[in-house]
């Protein structure tokens, strides 16, 4: 009955974020638990819950395996509907109706016939009128299935308020929330930590085993190492510090907080979330010294720098080449771009960018003709605009017009399976752009795509004339394709709209011109490849241990201070996020100074400039 409850809360929250309007049926769905292990052939079951929060009644719903999302996997699903109290009813594999502002709770059972490693699978819960979005880790579930026994673990978990979601209260304050996980597989070692799922949140995670009376058997630490007995059940407290120069902005969809139990190897066991959010801090501005930074600038070699907080210019200059009106390439500053691509697939349902690639890349589907078949098979559309998908750069850099970059990318020899290793290189943009066309009704017609929406066409009509700006011209290729790795030529004034856009989460002037959701997965997506890069954008946070020297292929503009620092600028506040192109094009976005940055030209190290802007406030 628990699971239940909590799913049906999951739905509520989702609910209370949606903009959908209610005229047509419309629905949600939720999963627990978040990820199953177990043994080839044997099944295993997860509760759902489809909600139709529309004002009309959905017909013929139903629960199918969304291959777009799950890949190329042996894995059977069937459903059938459950009762309040979780008792089945009705007809496995059979459909039902739900009358508008109702639930339907359902019961999922996977198997596989073949060993299935760490595949997250998504599930396609549609009725004739509607179908709800993909939410990973909220709708969909990751399995383990081996032929050795594994713990099966099944955590439950309550947050203080009762409704799914910890409240921190406070800016900078903090909450917690409790689990029990019940082991109803083999008996195991068990690592368990606390994490943002996808995406990285300005929050810090610990966490401590509990007796019956809620109290730490021992101090709160990162990660705990469990031996689960089998049939034994053990409890937990989880508990989240705010940051105190930023909040988490109420999107339960994204901002969660994610318990993960995985063996010793880092193979995911299980998880079960609940969603986060913490109050933005009032702001206090740290004093900036405009002349300092105008000065490195100007000694640096740049040619315009542009600063504005809350929308306001508080410095504009140009030197040498420069001007109001010059026009500019800004290399891989135009990458910045593909952030705005991936939120018009979103919040326009053109298609989901965390599907896989080959589903409409079909050289990449198994089996086809691209070479190293089996890596490319498991390129997502996110993992190419995060330098996760391990492509290369396939055209030199500032000439795509000599090449055919659509092609070139489908048929680019890889070095390395994606999700290990960050490669930054052109070849993923152009990627993005081919899976963009191929996705809004384009074809592979030979040696090009042929139909389909023009990305660049849609990022100026969608996102820039709503806001004022232009991009001048876009270099296109031999088959005018737009390349979106380098090559928007535009004004320093004009790139800094696009700045304030995507600072302000997608608001312009009180419009919503991309949602909020999608933004903030350009600026908190987190991929294990190198934590220093969002979705098309370079991020300040700290890497980790997602970064290696030896093994990750990133400019050394970025690289310079890793090592000592752990982050690409020590002299600017963590939150700091960056567009930057050859020849120090940069765009530097600050959230928690509400700041914009626009740099064009200079050389060598920019952390200097950043230490000259805050007068040292932030140099470690």
């Amino acid at each position: 009955m628990r699971t239940v409850v909590n799913l049906f809360i999951c739905l509520v929250v989702l609910i209370s974020m949606s903009g959908i309007a209610l005229a047509d049926a419309a629905l949600n769905a939720a999963v627990l638990p978040g990820a199953r292990a177990g043994a080839v052939n044997e099944p295993l079951s997860v509760f759902a819950v489809m909600q139709n929060f529309g004002n009309a009644d959905a017909h013929n719903c139903r629960v199918e395996m969304d291959i777009a999302y799950s890949g190329d996997t042996p894995i059977i699903l069937n459903y059938q509907t459950t009762d309040a109290t979780n008792q089945l009813v009705g007809v496995v594999n059979t459909p039902v109706d739900i009358a508008a502002g109702l639930a339907q709770n359902f019961l999922l059972e996977v198997s596989a016939s073949e060993s299935v490693a760490g595949r997250d699978l998504g599930f396609a819960f549609i009725c004739d009128e509607a179908r709800a979005p993909n939410f990973p880790g909220v709708n969909t579930l990751r399995v383990n299935i081996g032929n050795t026994p594994l713990p099966d673990l099944i955590p439950i978990i309550a947050s203080f308020s009762g409704d799914g979601v910890m409240w921190i209260k406070q800016p900078g304050g903090a909450s917690a929330i409790s689990a029990a996980v019940v082991n109803i597989g083999a008996a195991g070692d068990v690592s368990m930590s606390v994490d943002g799922g996808e995406y990285a949140w300005p929050v810090t995670f610990i966490l401590c085993e509990t007796d019956a009376t809620s109290q730490c058997l021992t101090s709160p630490a990162e990660k705990l190492g469990i031996t689960f007995a089998i049939d034994q059940v053990r409890t937990f407290s989880v508990f989240a510090q705010a940051s105190d120069r930023l909040g988490i902005p109420f999107l339960p969809q994204l901002a969660r907080v994610v318990l993960r139990m995985e063996t010793p190897a880092g193979e995911t066991l299980s998880t079960s979330s609940a969603a986060i959010t913490a109050p933005e801090p009032l702001r206090d501005y740290a004093p900036l010294d405009l002349v300092a930074a105008r000065n490195w600038a100007q000694t640096n070699g740049a040619r315009a720098l542009l600063i504005q907080r809350n929308g306001e210019t508080l410095f504009e200059e140009y030197w040498g080449e420069g001007g109001i009106d010059v026009v500019e390439n800004i290399y891989s500053g135009t990458k910045s771009f593909s952030c705005a691509l991936s939120a018009i697939a979103r919040d326009d349902n053109l298609f989901d960018p965390d599907n896989y690639a080959w589903s409409v890349i079909t050289p990449w589907a198994p089996g086809g003709t691209a070479p190293q078949i089996e890596w490319k098979s498991r390129i997502r559309g996110r993992d190419m605009i995060s330098i996760a998908a391990a492509l290369p750069r396939v055209t030199p850099a500032g000439f795509s017009q000599l090449s055919n970059t659509y092609m070139a990318t489908m048929f680019a020899e890889q070095s390395a399976p994606p999700g290990e290793n960050a490669l930054y290189g052109s070849a993923g943009f152009h990627g993005f752009g081919a899976f963009f066309e191929l996705q809004t009704g384009g074809k592979i017609d030979g040696d090009m795509i042929t139909g389909g929406l023009d990305p660049a066409e849609m990022v100026q009509m969608r996102v820039l004339d709503p806001i004022g700006a232009q991009v001048a011209a876009w270099q296109r290729d031999i088959k005018g394709k737009p390349n979106f790795a380098a090559s928007a030529q535009i004004t320093a004034r004009n790139w800094i709209k696009y700045g304030r856009l995507i600072l302000d989460d997608g608001m312009w002037e009180g419009n919503q011109i991309l949602s909020q959701a999608s933004v903030r997965r350009c600026k908190h997506y987190f991929t294990p490849s190198f934590g220093g890069y969002g979705l098309s954008f370079w991020l300040n946070r700290p890497v980790g241990e997602s970064w290696s020297a030896a093994d990750d292929s990133i400019p050394d503009i970025i690289e310079r201070h890793l090592a000592e620092f752990g982050h690409m600028l020590p002299s600017s506040p963590d939150d700091a996020f960056a567009a930057w192109g050859f020849g120090d094009m940069q765009m530097h976005m600050v959230p928690s100074e509400d700041l914009v940055i626009v740099k064009f030209g200079g050389s060598g190290d920019q952390n200097p400039f950043f230490s000259a802007l805050f007068n040292g406030a932030f140099d470690e």
